[in-house]
């Protein structure tokens, strides 16, 4: 399946535009695009930008879950691409508000080069109870044309474990009642 404007993927919503044409979003196996085999060994996604002025791709999602507070959400994919990202982006949302996202720079630090690299965004959700969003974009302003790969997007939840900490009065009391039963075992003695 190829898109060249807006259309879905599975439960994927993908887009694609250019000012002259040839930005698109198509899903095939690794093989079909002429890559290594998929890191989970099926489809994959590739993002064609278009080698002119003002192009641009996305791939969003947004589930049916909502975040839960005090949890620690994972998100990773496998990322293939050339030795430059132009204008990347991936992020995670709450009802439409960005909460945590890697920009252009980071997302090249973390990638190799036409190979599969595993990129991981890690967001430590405190109270936000929105349903969670998933985008990955790029804009092209110029120069010549490139595709990236992406594959195997998952999402992983985990509780923040939280060890109850003893407030200072707290402990300060059970010092003074320690202290307190202290002297009166020792006053009782004499």
């Amino acid at each position: 399946k190829s898109i060249t404007s807006s259309d879905t993927i599975g439960a994927w919503n993908a887009s694609a535009s250019a000012l002259f044409g040839g930005a698109s979003v198509s899903v095939g196996t690794a093989s079909s695009f002429g890559l290594p085999a998929a890191p989970n060994g099926t489809n994959i996604v590739q993002l064609t930008m278009a080698g002119f002025v003002l192009s641009s791709v996305d791939l969003n999602q947004t589930l049916t879950t909502a975040f839960l507070p005090n949890s620690i959400y994972t998100l990773t994919f496998s990322l293939y691409g050339p030795a430059s990202l132009d204008f990347t982006t991936v992020s995670l949302s709450s009802s439409g508000t960005t909460v945590a996202s890697f920009s252009t720079s980071q997302l090249t630090s973390m990638t190799t080069p036409n190979t599969y690299s595993l990129v991981t965004l890690v967001y430590t959700n405190i109270a936000s109870t929105g349903n969670i969003g998933i985008d990955f974009s790029d804009g092209h302003t110029s120069g010549s044309s490139f595709s990236m790969y992406v594959d195997n997007f998952t999402l992983a939840q985990s509780p923040i474990s939280t060890t109850p900490t003893p407030e200072p009065t707290t402990l300060a009391l059970l010092g003074l009642g320690i202290g307190a039963l202290t002297y009166n075992i020792r006053r009782t003695k004499t």
